[in-house]
């Protein structure tokens, strides 16, 4: 298994042979999980059609539905993360290590002109 693509805090895309996998962080007020599902035929079509955008939409759908918390969910039959999770949290690993010689990206520091309207506003709101 190993990692293909992922968004921060969000999914992972893995790949086990010909599967795709989707690996979705999910937060439930103070309950956090994950939920590992195979995606299906249309679920790969819309992938390759719609790419990352589908990718989020679909795991923002698994979030909103509760799976792995309610079982109305329909996702929750599909999770493997109890055969899979550890597969998966293997590949992760070895996916981070591969860019542990990086040096870490600088912190974006947005740069505001003296008299620009943000600033102006703030101003006015807490002197």
């Amino acid at each position: 298994m190993r990692v293909l693509d992922h968004a921060p805090a969000s999914w992972f895309l893995l790949e086990e042979g010909q599967r795709l996998y989707l690996d979705v962080n999910c937060n439930h007020h103070i309950v956090g999980h994950t939920v590992l599902i195979p995606l299906d035929s249309e679920e790969l079509g819309r992938f390759r059609s719609e790419g990352r955008l589908f990718l989020d939409e679909l795991s923002a759908d698994i979030q909103q539905s509760g799976a792995g918390v309610l079982p109305t969910s329909p996702y929750t039959a599909r999770d493997l993360t109890r055969t899979l999770g550890e597969d998966v949290m293997r590949a992760v690993e070895e996916w981070r290590t591969s860019f542990a010689h990086l040096p870490p990206a600088p912190s974006p520091r947005p740069v505001v002109p003296p008299q620009s309207r943000l600033r102006k506003f703030w101003i006015s709101l807490f002197g």
